[in-house]
């Protein structure tokens, strides 16, 4: 083959034939591409360039045969490296792929070996599970049967082996057994012992004592097989928390005191009429659609002081069932029917009654915040005392005899017509109303205080009072009536009033009292004194410690001291109720010798009035008022019956018995006394 040299010396003597030299630079392109191309294409691709050389060139053409053998060089060049370098190509893609399969192959493996190994490791979990199950099942067999086996020797058999010296002991042996065996057994075998205990009526009899005993999670569900009913049960503080009683009945049933959180009733029945049916039907005597639900006997099934925060009576019929004090918190009433039952000072806050029918029952003292009774029907109930704060009344039906008093109504949710509504019934009373303004209602606190309902002269009974020594009467006429006394010893009448209606108010320390008495004017002597005690209990014979204060008006020379006044004529004193107080008692008493005195109880009231209740200074009563003062409210109370008669175009005796019959507002807030003018 030419060397490098030779050829170019060969090109150097080759005549300048153009069409040699456009062939030359053909080849010299071709050359490059040769050497810069990779691929198999781009090579067969070259090589048949360089075959059709051999026809470009003339055959008669100098040097034209060199040409040929060097095209046949290049020929047989790229043929002899083709097949090295395809084999090439191949082993490095070959050698690529099958990595790649062998990754893919090596995770596939990996992957059925863990799902081996996992479903290996649950197949064993789930033997060792159900062998500890078995073993747990048989421990728990082996406790209830032996269980089983001492206390029904220690009810059945005379004298269990001499262990016994009386029921009580035996009795005593029975609870400790319980107790103890109840922690040990699982749900199931704690259901089976409730239902032992029941049959063998040791819950029904107050013989057998089961406080702290520990029931949690025991279910029942009535069928038509095994009916789930329950007599005259007794358990209290006992744990049944995250049990349920679907679809139950449950006549004369005590749990008092129990912790009971999320229990269930859902369906159940809480009622008395327990003739008509019996326990595992023992002649399977029908049941009743709905049991009868006698009110005039009583409560007979008694939650009370029980803890049952989210408990659930979904469509259940309570009746003649007590809640007193009990903790209810979002309990669920959906749907539920209730009648005369008492949820007195029971906690309901954020429970449902939606679309509940309660009927006779009593809420006094409860705290229902951000309850909902939207859709409820209710009717004969009273609402007294209560936190309604946010509750909602949306779509409620009130029937007859629906009372809210002394309640706190803020934000409740009801609309303008029906709390209108029931404000022309006379069924609000002393209430906070929902955008926060006052309404109260109450008169004269004492009944028959002006004597009036015992004239004529000369009657000897006086209605409404108690007389606790000595002789009282009642004289005058119709336009003047009076108290006095008709013997020479001392003689003294009480009345009491319970302050329930304004326990809003007395616990806030914002209820004023204002007594008034008016003394004749032959009282020139401490001949007669009226007190005012605010008292825990409704009797002053029960002891000094039931009285919390006390107030005193006073016949005789003008004086006053920090709890009484003295003098004759019109008396007055203003006093805050202390929170504690319970009962309002009034004593007239008429000392020796004081037969021809003559006293007139006008009026103790509370000044409870709020500005709000004035519009434009018209009363809902028709009446107009004028604003008589204004300024520091002690003041103000202090000086009102002195200055009352000058700001309004009315005599003192006027504005007196006026008094009596409500003719007067106070707003506390603002101090600012609103009295009629005439």
């Amino acid at each position: 083959m030419p060397t490098v040299a030779a050829r170019q010396k060969e090109v150097a003597a080759t005549p300048k034939n153009p069409s040699y030299v456009f062939h030359m630079a053909q080849e010299e392109q071709d050359n490059i591409r040769y050497q810069v191309l990779s691929d198999s294409g781009a090579l067969m691709h070259f090589i048949k360039r360089n075959v059709a050389c051999k026809m470009a060139y003339p055959a008669n053409g100098k040097g034209g045969g060199k040409r040929n053998h060097s095209c046949f060089e290049w020929t047989k060049l790229g043929l002899s490296t083709l097949v090295p370098l395809m084999i090439g190509i191949f082993t490095v893609v070959s050698y690529i792929q099958q990595q790649h399969i062998s990754e893919q192959q090596r995770h596939q493996d990996q992957e059925v070996a863990n799902d081996i190994r996992l479903q290996e490791r649950q197949i064993a979990d789930a033997l060792r599970a159900h062998s500890q199950e078995q073993a747990h099942a048989l421990h728990y067999q082996d406790v209830y049967k032996t269980y089983l086996a001492d206390v029904s020797n220690a009810l059945f058999k005379e004298n269990h082996e001499g262990k016994f010296l009386n029921n009580e002991s035996k009795f005593s042996y029975i609870r400790s057994r319980t107790l103890s065996v109840l922690l040990e057994l699982d749900s199931k075998r704690q259901t089976d012992l409730f239902l032992f205990l029941y049959e063998t009526r040791l819950t029904t009899k107050n013989q057998l004592s089961l406080s702290g005993a520990l029931f949690n999670q025991i279910h029942f569900n009535t069928s038509s097989v095994v009916p789930c009913i329950f007599n005259d049960l007794k358990l209290s503080s006992v744990y049944l928390s995250n049990s349920s009683f679907t679809g139950c009945k449950f006549y004369q049933a005590t749990f008092t005191a129990s912790r009971m959180t999320d229990i269930k009733f859902t369906g159940s029945s809480l009622t008395t009429n327990h003739k008509t049916e019996c326990f595992r039907a023992c002649d399977m005597a029908p049941y009743l659609p709905k049991p009868s639900c006698p009110s005039h006997i009583g409560i007979k099934t008694d939650f009370s002081d029980c803890v049952m925060e989210r408990a659930d009576f979904r469509q259940a019929f309570i009746c003649l069932t007590s809640f007193h004090g009990a903790t209810l918190d979002y309990a669920t009433f959906l749907g539920a029917s209730i009648e005369s039952s008492r949820f007195v000072n029971a906690s309901l806050n954020y429970a449902r009654f939606i679309g509940a029918t309660i009927t006779k029952s009593d809420f006094a003292a409860a705290s229902l915040t951000y309850a909902d009774f939207s859709g409820a029907s209710i009717s004969h109930n009273a609402f007294k005392g209560v936190l309604l704060a946010y509750a909602n009344f949306s779509n409620v039906t009130f029937d007859a005899d629906v009372m809210f008093i002394n309640a706190n109504l803020t934000n409740m949710i009801i609309k303008d017509d029906l709390l209108q509504d029931l404000n022309n019934r006379g069924m609000l009373r002393n209430v906070i109303l929902p955008n926060g303004t006052t309404f109260f209602t109450q008169g004269n606190l004492f009944v028959n205080g002006d004597a009036q309902k015992d004239c004529p002269s000369g009657s000897s009974s006086i209605s409404d009072w108690s007389t606790i020594s000595g002789d009282i009467a009642v004289g005058g006429n119709s336009d003047n009536c009076y108290f006095f006394s008709t013997s020479g010893t001392e003689s003294s009448m009480q009345q009491a009033f319970e302050v329930d209606d304004f326990s809003m108010l007395v616990t806030s320390n914002q209820a004023l009292l204002n007594i008034s008495a008016y003394f004749d004017e032959q009282c020139s002597r401490k001949d007669v004194t009226v007190m005012l005690f605010f008292s825990t209990t409704m009797g002053l014979a029960t002891g000094p410690n039931s009285i919390i204060s006390w107030v005193m008006l006073e016949s005789g020379p003008n004086e006053k001291t920090l709890n009484s006044i003295s003098g004759t004529g019109d008396l007055s004193f203003t006093k805050i109720i202390p929170n504690k107080t319970k009962f309002l008692i009034v004593e007239v008493k008429f000392w020796n010798d004081s037969r021809n005195v003559l006293v007139i109880i006008l009026m103790c009231v509370l000044l409870l009035k709020n500005v709000n209740d004035v519009t434009s200074h018209r009363y809902s009563d028709g009446h107009s008022y004028k604003e008589s003062s204004s300024g520091i409210f002690d003041m103000i109370i202090g000086l009102l019956f002195v200055l009352g008669p000058y700001f309004c175009v009315l005599d003192w005796e006027i504005f007196r018995r006026h008094l009596n019959e409500r003719r007067y507002y106070v707003d506390i807030k603002s101090s600012i006394f609103y009295q009629e003018c005439r």
